[in-house]
């Protein structure tokens, strides 16, 4: 939303409109709390699509590194960081249109600094933290936001999801990232179709919030090891399928 012509060009080639326009916040950029950004909101909802929002409760200009130690979810959860909640949470009811707030996504890997396995938090600590902020948003009337829990798609390794599910009085929507990588990137791996990739975790997803709507947040197929294009075709095929009903 700070230069609209890349979605111009998107939908352009899309011949159709975005429902859903998805940018990234960090809670800081250079020790100083960052707030509610209500024009590039309202420049999403003029577009007539959805914001969708990565709400990233780090230090952007510590380069996106997993290790911050002023951003443990132990200081979310004692309150250090509610005043600066509390404030974005007031802009959003302020301005009072709905958008999804996609909050510390992918939590089961080990990228972030709000993974329960990195940074010096520790198991259980996901669940406060969430909880916390959302009854900020709560407590102070913020019902425009959508909560969006957002997890990596599984891999061997990663954390499972029963035990960092907030429950379904916190979260609206579920959704997952997932990436074909393919053989030569910078995350190199075997080629996967749509169901290989999802398939597991969405099965996940449904057990754990078994009623709770799925989106796919972030996807994308590489150009090597396969068709792209035929990546792409099955992957809208499947997802429409009853088997992701």
């Amino acid at each position: 939303p700070w230069d609209m012509r890349a979605a111009d060009r998107f939908e352009a080639d899309a011949g159709k409109r975005a429902s859903i326009l998805f940018f990234g916040l960090p809670w800081y950029i250079d020790g100083v709390s960052q707030p509610f950004r209500t024009t590039l909101f309202e420049a999403v909802r003029q577009r007539g699509s959805i914001p969708m929002v990565d709400w990233l409760s780090w230090e952007l200009s510590a380069g996106g590194s997993k290790r911050q130690p002023d951003f443990q979810l132990a200081d979310i959860i004692r309150g250090d960081y509610d005043a600066h909640i509390r404030a974005w949470a007031e802009g959003a009811k302020a301005w009072g249109q709905p958008f999804f707030l996609r909050f510390a996504h992918e939590m089961n890997g080990t990228w972030y600094p709000w993974s329960e396995r990195k940074n010096g938090n520790a198991a259980g600590e996901y669940v406060r933290a969430w909880r916390h902020v959302h009854d900020i948003f709560t407590a102070v009337g913020a019902t425009n936001v959508t909560w969006v829990w957002c997890v990596n798609a599984e891999y061997p390794g990663s954390q499972p999801l029963a035990g960092i599910y907030p429950g379904d009085a916190y979260v609206d929507w579920v959704a997952v990232d997932g990436y074909n990588w393919g053989p030569a990137t910078i995350h190199p791996t075997n080629w996967k179709t749509f169901d290989e990739l999802f398939g597991p975790t969405y099965a996940s997803l449904r057990a754990v919030a078994p009623t709770r709507p799925v989106m796919i947040a972030e996807t994308a197929s590489s150009e090597t090891g396969g068709s792209k294009p035929g990546w792409i075709a099955d992957a809208y095929a499947r997802a429409a399928s009853e088997d992701y009903a």
